[in-house]
């Protein structure tokens, strides 16, 4: 077995300023910043880290353990606030470079939502899609659609027409892991998969208005004071929400490294997506995948340089497995193709490997910590410029949020 000496490499004494005030780490507007603690640290970068911690996230996720991320206190550790329009052309930089952004407390979770959210989370488990929409009101054309994945949903229902063409509801796990008890409710029309990126504005909003009246916080989300010019004024066009989903992520849950975006023109298509922690605390590893592809590229350098033994012993244990990391690194247009395909293609195992390349991230800047009330905005531009996102739970029973599309509009 080789042994894992600490990839940090830095002077003991200023381990935590080159890490944290890095010149070069990511500062996502809005986040606190986060870096990886592990037990071989300096202990004065440990001391130093515990005194400005606000929390202390030990991240697994379906039986991976991810290692341990410090969030720590801004102050004097975040440049000043720029003036406001200073601020307006940084957040329109990053949202054309399809990085994300934090709004921090944009929108105040009303009281009593999480519990709502829980109960609403018990009855999905148990199969009740169907009698909860009956009783909200909802008419069904059909309360016991087929599934299109057996493994992990639980239930699918279609509303009757006079509400819309083709809409439908399903409730589903995240994943078949015994120990995640994590859930969705998505709602949605016509063909899954093949009208996901469907330019039918009528029926968009159609999913916009019932996931507005259904999904827990949804409506006091969409109504939060501001949050909709502020996202407009960010991305420089008329946006308007629809494909509403609620995500109850428990301890084990989460989400692998995916995107949002579509094999479309992204003009008049979904421009990102807009999540909002209700309850409990998630950890994103949130970035381009411009950036995605740079770190990768970074850790495959540290594989053929011999630096990471234990990481090449697993990842690529030949000559020739580690040659064809190289090659996919190599080419800019082949690193963001593969890393665009489901899973993240043949780097699949390489970016969602814990804890190496999750530090690797953190320390990079590219790790959020999401706390109730605060909003993040994944741009998207097309497979070749989108946000990509990881998601870990990070506190509470269940941590429950929404995520709504964002789709530019005609009016």
């Amino acid at each position: 077995m080789h042994e894992r000496p600490p990839l940090r490499s830095s002077p003991p004494s200023g381990l935590f300023r080159d890490v944290v005030l890095d010149p070069e780490r990511d500062a996502v507007p809005g986040a606190l910043p986060v870096v990886s603690v592990r037990a071989d640290d300096d202990p004065a970068f440990r001391r130093e880290v515990e005194r400005r911690s606000v929390a202390m996230i030990e991240l697994r996720r379906r039986g991976v353990d991810h290692g341990t991320l410090a969030a720590l206190e801004p102050e004097g550790l975040l440049p000043p606030r720029p003036r406001r329009r200073r601020g307006d052309v940084i957040e329109a930089q990053r949202w054309r470079a399809a990085q994300p952004l934090v709004l921090a407390s944009a929108a105040p979770a009303p009281a009593g939502l999480g519990a709502a959210a829980r109960a609403l989370h018990a009855r999905l488990a148990r199969g009740e899609l169907a009698p909860w929409l009956a009783e909200s009101g909802v008419a069904l054309a059909d309360p016991a659609a087929p599934l299109a994945d057996p493994e992990r949903d639980l239930a699918r229902a279609v509303v009757a027409p006079e509400r819309g063409a083709g809409l439908w509801l399903k409730a589903g796990r995240l994943s078949t892991h015994p120990e995640d008890r994590s859930l969705r409710l998505r709602v949605s029309f016509g063909s899954e998969e093949e009208d996901d990126a469907s330019h039918d504005e009528p029926r968009h909003r159609a999913v916009a208005e019932l996931g507005r009246e259904l999904l827990p916080g949804a409506a006091e989300l969409l109504a939060a004071a501001g949050l909709k010019e502020t996202v407009e004024r960010i991305a420089e066009r008329r946006l308007y929400p629809t494909q509403g989903i609620a995500y109850w992520n428990a301890p084990e849950g989460g989400a692998r490294f995916h995107h949002d975006a579509f094999a479309e023109s992204a003009e008049g298509g979904q421009r990102g997506v807009l999540y909002w922690q209700a309850a409990g605390a998630t950890l994103w590893l949130a970035l381009s995948i411009e950036d995605l592809g740079a770190r990768v590229r970074e850790l495959v350098g540290w594989l053929g340089d011999g630096e990471v033994p234990w990481l090449r012993a697993d990842l690529a244990p030949s000559q020739a497995e580690l040659e064809r990391l190289k090659d996919v690194t190599s080419s800019r247009s082949v690193l963001l193709h593969e890393l665009a395909q489901p899973d993240c293609g043949i780097l699949g195992p390489l970016v969602n490997r814990g804890p190496e390349f999750t530090a690797l991230l953190a320390d990079a800047g590219h790790a959020v910590l999401l706390r109730p009330g605060d909003v993040i905005l994944l741009p998207n531009h097309g497979l070749e410029r989108t946000a990509m996102h990881s998601v870990f739970h990070a506190g509470g029973e269940l941590a429950y949020g929404l995520s709504f599309a964002l789709r530019e509009g005609a009016a």
